[in-house]
């Protein structure tokens, strides 16, 4: 009876029926072989392995159809393997040879007078390794598929844990949250995410194979995967950077597969420190585990504990290491991370701060007068008793220097008092962000102390922050979780208790007017409600420290007053410092106010003490309705002024606003200027207020147009300024008018230049396409180590795949292999074991054969036990025979493929020793005559090798252009490329540049891998050919890759899922073409067939197409003459169906793949995502206090007849001042234009015209839907209706516009003035540099120019933003909210370039914003926005006389005793005034509207 292997006892004998047959098993005769050799030949064409076995008088002889690489295997040293599969070529006809031998036996055993007993032989295979023979097996590519199933899980650990570190995490661990409770939150669910699947999969295999134990290789791969996430933890600590660490987790993690799978395979005690590598733990502990399976009953818990396999441990043992290799990677990661930072911070200290002080010390030596300008800057005021109050913030000397050298701040020094809110103004980039970031201990001082409710909360961080409450520059929110989820989290993590929280939250959102949105996830909020969680967030958990850094940045004004009602609620008890650029939302909350300046403290003071040292008395404002030139209304103003005034002074103008400074002094004549100012305003020009002034100036007063006034004492906004400027003036030595002289003479410059004629035809697109290239070197510059990926990765790992690649032509096969004896048997030892007493003839027979050293052992001696005693001897043990009454088991040890039919062969002729006690060992022989078989061999003889390289190749090759996903997302998501589209330049030629520098990159890899060819001999002709096909894989790979970046949002997210694709894409095409390559027939046709999943993975057609032209070499013309025909249907490669089927399909896949990209990036994909209905307008909200009669007369509808009328549901028709609506050409026309979200109608019915030279304000609370408008008038988003124009181009064209988003559309990693560079160029300017320059000096950015982008202050982001719209030369330039988080300095700078762009570029302007003032000093004309419909427009002086036609008196008062009397005179002196704000004990200020 043969035991030998499942495959045996199941085998499909039909194949056999006719070989077997009585009609050649039995004959004693010479077999007919050449009639057997027809069968053969017939069966063959089929690809089916079919034999003969026949009975001779000297044995049985076996013809066997075979391969010449088949043939050429045959004498190979081999290892029998452990589990059920074999790798002997013999072991097909095993069954049939031992029918044919039985039956031999059978009539011997007739003739001798002997009656065979039923045969209860066995024939079984000994396990013993030897690393000398080199293991091919299951088990040694286990770790291999387990690697790579835990590869995504893996890199997305590392992805996930440096984006949550870079972005949430330090405000986490501002409030609470500990380094080691980060790592291990992350720790347990990236182990339970990537355990389930995995762990799921091999349970159920473990359960199918029952050899296998399931507590060892589940428990096993779960300590591996631990380790895995741990290790990607410990790699994640080295990185700030997503994207780095990214690019050098899958590096690493590549390279541990690949090194502990194919490279280096140590033995014995080398495997334990080898086992550092997780990967190699986990393969020496399967290989540990091997040698177990090899036993009948498979492996038992208890094996596990054993080490039965040659220069390797038990399994205990790795997983020990494993589990060591876990806890050192998790406790490392936590410690890693914090020596990082600690490191950091030292270098910089030791570095930096010592050329500091050098630095410092020349300054102090070189100038005298440095000293006293610090004087002057240190304007403190000194308040009795504020010393001894009671200080919860207290920095002292405090410095910060980033690693790049840059001083953010130095040597500040202050102290916030309780029941106070402290107000922290500087310049954008002075370093508030950076203070707030020490005091959170985010950053980690330079020097100095900080000290929080009299800890110092550098060395006692953790006590320290218990106390703090901190809202960021940023939202801190996770999307999927709701507002209470929010407050909760934070709530614990600030270790309070959960027994007041609910009754804490909901009143924070009841004063914050935010409960209906308590269950709402944050992804759903608009931005305003975004701040006010924030805010609420700063203050859950009766924080006595709430540091606020601009809270308010990007809310309407609702949101602002609610947000200031609660902070002076709340203040009694806290200590709270924000920062803001809202000047008049610092005057409302401010009890005490620090101004900073180029990182130092210019100022400190209550709000009186400052602006009666900084302030200029009184300060009346006035705005102008000027389309031309301003100049002559300001010196207009300034006569009449001081016709009544005589020391007024001019003191500011910004856009059509311009401030006059009224001496106190002259209080007294105050009032007559009023008149004379409300009669000009009202065109009262026969007025007795008028009648001093000359005839002259009374013609040119006739003139003006005033559209508003306003009178107050310095505001904090001048004494902000006032500070500034003074800043720069002793630091710098920079006077304020030169500073704008040189602004505005830059402007002039760039106007000018903007006047030439720019690049045309082939010159600007040559341009263009320069610097499209330029962009992505400058990105490749950036990000050095994605060189790594991009080229080092694929060509080492080429260099290791083709290093051994040259062509090998099969062996010519042998004739007759005879003589299965044991002659023929590999030097051996033999055990015997004899049930009884021993058997001589045995021995006798076996000392014959001088290869074998034979010895006895007792029966009770188990195998595994033999084997493991004595592998250690020079030979190894080749047979163990235990010898029965009535049966013989055989044990063999498989090193070469003679070894199984010679052990067969050796069970058949110890039956002969039954027959009597005399008898010797039978001496039948067996013999073996291949018959080489043209069509089985050339179907089977291609090389799986070489298209394993092949297939390899493709995927290296497709590694070169995976990174670029990251450029396309990153350049997608910040919209700086639909920034790059505003200037008009040519889709196609965008693309085109962008695919060229790609493939030039590609080109660069694609060459090694040809030399490579040429060195190793991959091949030797058509070469032409082969790099045709190189360089046309190109295509189908970067097409595929662009059209992946339109789905995906994040770049690290795109890099991972494209390198995960690939490899599954990989794993799975090449394991089918293994199948179809090494199966019948039928299979190998349908290999053709497999051309379609080249629409998953092109690397399968690379593969295909260099297979064939290795099959074509002239080397190989005469081996795969039979298999190019059969496969692939050609024999010629010229012939079409040949390399040209493959050629056609890379261009098929390259123009699919691209067409879909241009698909969904198009309008029409856009529009079919919103329906192809042209939507029409709903009827608009009536409002009680609007008359629409009034307020929307005389806007028409651009398509109606001028003189007509229209009254169409949804047309906004609004007034408009005659000036800037009935004069000019229009340039900006909506008409109807409705936009929808799902249900959600974002826009209804805008209709509005923009002339030419005229600024309109698009005014709204959060959620009106303005930047909707703006998104749809820039051709980011598709309008659900209506039309819309710009200077006469549909907005569906491809237009040029100058743009300034809501939100900077900036590369992070470049500079300011490199982000500007390709806008100019891109826009044809022939003189890039010139107009740049202008453009930093009109912007303010000059010193700042050469700063990346990452590290500008919000500020400075925005004066870039706003310089790339300057640089237009569109008639158009759209802003949205262009000042918002800017300094009120800068931002009146900004609105002198705005103002200049109108009055002297002649440009349209339409703009955004949540500033009133700016909305006054900048706009012709305003629109009103609410839920998506236009409420009103018209001029602000016609809003204002519709909805605003009373003036609002603020009065501050010295203490609360004042209130009684102040509203008892109010009320007497003016008896309509209303109360609009009561004082309190927080606030002094009493507001009436008169």
């Amino acid at each position: 009876m043969i035991n030998r292997k499942r495959k045996f006892r199941n085998s499909n004998k039909k194949e056999y029926n006719q070989v077997t047959s009585d009609k050649y098993v039995g004959n004693h005769t010479k077999p007919d072989r050449k009639r057997f050799a027809k069968i053969v030949m017939v069966h063959a064409k089929s690809c089916k392995p079919v034999g003969g076995v026949f009975v001779t008088s000297d044995g049985v002889d076996m013809i066997v159809p075979a391969t010449n690489k088949d043939i050429s295997l045959l004498k190979k040293p081999i290892e029998s393997k452990p589990d059920d599969d074999t790798v002997s070529f013999y072991s097909f006809y095993v069954p049939y040879l031992y029918k044919t031998m039985n039956i031999k036996f059978q009539k011997d055993a007739k003739a001798a007078g002997y009656q065979p007993k039923p045969d209860k032989d066995k024939l079984k295979t000994i396990y013993i390794h030897s690393e000398v023979e080199g293991t091919i097996s299951f088990f040694s590519y286990a770790s291999l598929l387990i690697g790579f199933c835990i590869t995504l899980p893996v890199i997305n650990t590392v992805r996930t844990m440096t984006v949550e570190r870079a972005t949430i995490q330090p405000y986490l661990n501002s409030i609470g949250l500990s380094r080691t409770l980060f790592y291990a939150e992350h720790f347990i669910f990236a182990t339970l995410k990537s355990t389930i699947l995995i762990l799921l999969a091999i349970i159920v295999y473990c359960i199918l194979i029952t050899r296998f134990n399931v507590f060892w290789m589940v428990f096993g791969v779960f300590v591996y995967i631990v380790a895995s996430i741990s290790f990607a933890m410990f790699v994640s600590a080295f990185f700030a950077k997503p994207r780095r660490a990214v690019e050098a987790i899958t590096a690493i993690w590549l390279a541990s597969i690949y090194f502990s799978t194919f490279s280096f395979n140590p033995v014995g005690w080398e495997t334990i420190p080898a086992s550092l590598n997780i990967n190699k733990a986990l393969k020496c502990y399967i290989l540990a585990m091997e040698p177990h399976f090899v036993k009948d009953d498979g492996m038992s818990f208890t094996d596990g504990f054993e080490s039965i396999r040659d220069g390797y441990y038990s399994c205990l043992v790795y997983l020990l290491v494993m589990i060591f290799d876990a806890v050192v990677m998790s406790i490392g990661s936590v410690f890693a991370s914090r020596l990082v930072d600690k490191t950091s911070n030292y270098l910089v200290t030791l570095f930096w701060k010592k050329m500091k002080h050098v630095d410092e010390e020349e300054k102090t030596n070189s100038s005298s007068d440095l000293s006293n300008a610090e004087g002057i800057l240190l304007g403190e005021e000194v308040v009795k008793g504020r010393k001894d109050a009671v200080s919860d913030i207290e920095l002292s000397s405090l410095i910060k220097i980033y690693e790049n050298g840059e001083t953010a701040v130095n040597g500040l020094s202050m102290r916030a008092i309780r029941g106070q809110v402290s107000v922290l103004l500087g310049h954008n980039g002075c370093g508030k962000s950076t203070t707030f970031g020490m005091i959170t201990g985010i950053l980690q001082p330079t020097s100095g102390t900080i000290t929080i409710e009299g800890v110092d909360a550098v060395e006692n961080r953790k006590v320290a922050r218990q106390s703090v409450g901190y809202c960021p520059q940023y939202n801190p929110l996770y999307d999927k979780l709701t507002v209470m989820e929010h407050l909760e989290l934070v709530n614990t993590l600030k270790g309070k208790s959960s027994d007041d929280f609910e009754n804490d939250a909901s009143t924070l959102l009841r004063q914050i007017v935010l409960e209906d949105k308590r269950n709402v996830m944050a992804k759903n909020l608009s931005g305003g409600m975004k701040r006010k969680l924030s805010v609420c967030m700063a203050m859950i958990g009766g924080s006595r420290v709430v540091l606020l850094d601009e809270p308010t940045a990007g809310m309407d004004p609702g949101a602002r007053l609610d947000v200031q009602k609660i902070l002076n609620k709340v203040k009694e008890e806290r200590t709270i410092l924000l920062t803001t650029h809202y000047m008049d939302e610092a005057e409302k909350l401010g009890d005490w106010v620090f101004v900073m300046s180029h990182g130092k403290m210019a100022a400190s003071g209550s709000l009186p003490f400052l602006k009666k040292k900084y302030g200029d008395g009184y300060v009346m404002t006035l705005v102008l309705d000027s389309d031309d030139n301003i100049e002559e209304p300001i010196a207009v103003v300034d006569q009449l002024c001081t016709a009544y005034v005589n020391d007024a002074k001019l003191k500011d103008q910004r856009g059509q606003m311009i401030e006059i400074s009224l001496p106190e002094n002259q209080k007294d004549k105050f009032l007559s200027l009023f008149k004379a100012l409300e009669a000009i305003i009202d065109k009262q020009y026969d007025s007795e207020d008028l009648r001093y002034l000359s005839s002259d100036l009374m013609e040119q007063i006739k003139k003006l147009k005033i559209v508003a006034m306003g009178i107050s004492v310095s505001s904090l906004e001048q004494v902000f300024i006032k500070v500034e400027r003074e800043c720069d003036r002793v630091l710098y030595g920079i006077d304020d008018d030169e500073r704008r002289a040189r602004a505005e003479k830059n402007f002039n410059a760039l106007a000018e230049a903007k006047k030439e004629p720019p690049l045309e035809g082939q010159s600007l697109i040559s341009c263009q396409l320069k610097t499209i290239l330029y962009k992505r070197f400058v990105h490749l510059l950036k990000n050095p180590s994605q060189l790594i990926m991009q080229f080092f990765i694929p060509m080492i790992f080429l260099y290791l795949i083709f290093k051994k690649s040259a062509i090998s032509v099969p062996a010519d096969p042998s004739a007759l292999i005879h003589n299965f004896n044991l002659s023929g048997f590999p030097p051996s030892k033999v055990i015997l074991q004899f049930e009884k007493k021993s058997d001589p003839r045995i021995f006798d027979y076996l000392k014959q054969f001088k290869n074998l050293d034979v010895s006895e052992v007792p029966m009770k001696k188990k195998i595994p036990a033999l084997v493991k005693n004595q592998t250690i001897s020079d030979k190894k043990i080749g047979l163990v025979i235990s010898v029965y009454e009535h049966k013989t088991i055989l044990h063999y040890y498989e090193q070469t493929s003679s070894c199984l039919p010679i052990a067969l062969n050796l069970l058949w002729n110890l039956k002969y020793l039954r027959l009597n006690s005399s008898s010797p060992v039978g001496t039948n022989e067996l013999y073996v005559e291949f018959v080489p078989v043209k069509h089985a061999e050339m179907s089977i003889a291609l090389s799986f090798g070489t298209s394993a390289q092949f297939y390899a190749l493709s995927f290296f090759l497709s590694l070169v252009l995976i990174p670029a996903i990251l450029f396309l997302i990153e350049e997608r998501t910040t919209r700086f490329q639909h920034q790059q589209m505003l200037t008009g330049i040519s889709p196609p030629v965008f693309w085109i540049g962008s695919v060229f520098w790609d493939f030039c990159l590609y080109l660069i890899v694609a060459i090694y891998a040809c030399v490579l060819f040429h060195i190793y001999g991959t091949f030797e002709d058509f070469y032409h050919l082969v790099y045709g096909s190189v360089i046309l894989f190109f295509f189908p790979i970067i097409s595929f890759v662009y059209l992946v970046s339109v789905f995906i949002k994040t770049p690290t997210v795109g890099s991972t899922f494209l390198i995960f694709f690939k490899l599954t894409a990989l794993v799975i095409g090449f394991l089918v073409y293994a199948w179809f390559l090494f199966s019948n027939k039928d299979n190998l046709l349908k290999i053709r067939k497999w051309y379609a999943f080249g629409l998953v993975d092109a690397g399968l057609i690379l593969t295909y197409s260099l297979t064939k032209l290795h099959m074509c070499q002239k080397i190989l013309q005469k081996a795969f003459s039979t298999a190019r025909p059969l496969i692939f249907g050609f024999d010629s490669v010229y012939e079409f169906p040949a390399i040209w089927v493959d050629y056609c399909y890379f261009l098929l896949l390259s123009v699919l793949f691209f067409w879909f990209f241009v698909a969904f990036r198009s309008r029409v994909f856009k529009r079919l995502l919103g329906g192809y209905k042209n939507k029409t307008p709903r009827d608009k909200k009536r409002y009680a206090i609007i008359d629409e009669t009034s307020t929307t007369r005389g806007e028409k509808s651009p398509m109606v007849p001028t003189g007509t009328t229209q009254s169409t549901p949804g047309t906004t028709i609004a007034t408009g001042s005659e000036s800037s609506v009935q004069n000019g050409k229009a340039v900006v026309v909506t008409d109807q234009l409705v936009k929808d979200f799902g249900e959600l109608r974002a826009v209804n019915g805008l209709t509005v015209t923009v002339k030419e030279k005229e600024c309109f304000g698009l005014l709204g609370q959060n959620g009106a839907g303005k930047t909707t408008s703006f998104d749809m008038l820039t051709g980011l988003s598709i309008p659900s209706g209506g039309t819309a124009t710009i200077a006469g181009e549909n907005i569906t064209s491809r237009i040029q516009i100058g743009y300034c988003p809501q939100f900077d559309t900036l590369l992070g990693q470049f500079s300011g003035r490199q982000c500007l560079r390709i806008i100019a160029q891109l826009q044809g300017y022939s003189n890039c540099e010139d107009v740049i320059e202008m453009v930093l000096i009109c912007i303010g950015m000059t010193d700042h120019a050469d700063k990346k982008i990452q590290h500008c202050s919000g500020g400075q982001k925005r004066k870039i933003s706003v310089g790339i719209a300057l640089m237009s030369r569109s008639p158009c330039v759209m802003l949205d909210e262009p000042t918002a988080g800017i300094d009120p300095r800068a931002r009146r700078e900004i609105w002198d370039i705005l103002h200049n762009m109108r009055e002297k570029g002649n440009s349209s302007i339409v703009l955004t914003s949540h500033s009133m003032d700016e909305c006054e000093a900048l706009c012709t004309r305003i629109g009103i926005l609410r839920e998506g419909d236009m409420i009103a427009v018209g001029s602000s002086q016609e809003l204002k006389s519709r909805f605003g036609n009373f003036y609002l008196m603020t009065m501050v008062l010295q203490s609360l005793e004042q209130s009684a009397s102040v509203i008892a005179s109010v009320a007497m002196n003016w008896p309509e005034a209303v109360l609009k704000v009561e004082p309190s004990q927080a606030n002094l200020n009493i507001v009436y509207q008169v």
